[in-house]
């Protein structure tokens, strides 16, 4: 499966255009959220209410605060129609260079909004190996938010990570691409997991897409996800950091899986 990202400099589509970007396996549509600019085409809005129209799955991409433009990432995110709020899978914070660059804590700052604003997930990252260089992130502070890559080759590929991206989910191969006749969009290619997940995401925000080895758990004993899913990290006693994931299940159990042990050990029901 692929995705299209738009912005101020895509210009107008329409429902043809999204069928057709659909009979190409483009089925996730990743929206900018940005105002007080100049529109080729339509404004966020019109773009994230179209796709939904047309089927597609949407996401919202936005930039930290560093674009120039005087607006915070709540009033990024009060861009989008309050009836599409709960119809948004995922949020990306845009991480490079533009009129300023951006500060790690600004970063936090921006994907703690997002996680609040819509917290059936957690946001995500587009960036590129070139952006942790400049910044000398190298390994990346964030190692477990999904990260969508550029590598911009112009073939589909997954391809992309560098030092620190652990949990690599999409890769941006075509930049300033054309479309089924419609300029000014980038097109990526997405794992096998995530393509999962956008296909399980149709179900609406409940559709919760846990680890493998946390499904495979809840498999074995006849459960499914149903709410308080959360990843974070922890740090042990001689300071390394490991990861840690939490779901309680249909039955109403918790189940838990962690790394702290150098590979994942996944428990439940609890």
């Amino acid at each position: 499966m692929q995705s299209i990202d738009v912005s101020n400099f895509t210009p107008r589509f329409t429902l043809q255009n999204i069928a057709n970007w659909r009979a190409q396996g483009i089925d996730l549509g990743i929206v900018q959220l940005i105002g007080g600019v100049h529109y080729t085409g339509d404004d966020p809005a019109t773009q994230i209410d179209l796709m939904l129209q047309g089927g597609m799955v949407v996401d919202c991409y936005l930039f930290p605060g560093n674009d120039g433009l005087p607006l915070t990432t709540s009033q990024r995110l009060a861009l989008v129609p309050p009836s599409a709020r709960v119809k948004i899978r995922q949020l990306w914070v845009d991480i490079e260079p533009a009129s300023s660059n951006a500060s790690q804590a600004s970063i936090n700052l921006s994907m703690a909004a997002c996680d609040s604003w819509a917290p059936w997930q957690k946001a995500g990252q587009y960036t590129a190996y070139w952006v942790a260089q400049k910044y000398g992130w190298l390994p990346w502070p964030w190692p477990n938010r999904k990260q969508w890559l550029v590598n911009a080759t112009g073939v589909a590929n997954t391809g992309g990570t560098f030092a620190g991206t652990n949990n690599h989910v999409m890769t941006q191969f075509a930049l300033d691409a054309t479309v089924d006749g419609i300029s000014g969009v980038d097109v990526s290619q997405l794992t096998p997991s995530e393509e999962l997940a956008v296909i399980q995401w149709r179900g609406g925000p409940m559709a919760i897409v846990v680890g493998d080895g946390m499904a495979a758990q809840m498999a074995a004993a006849g459960d499914t996800p149903l709410c308080d899913h959360v990843n974070y990290d922890q740090t042990d006693d001689d300071g390394n950091v490991y990861q840690v994931e939490k779901c309680v299940g249909s039955s109403g159990k918790m189940y838990i899986s962690s790394n702290s042990s150098g590979q994942w050990v996944n428990t439940g029901p609890n």
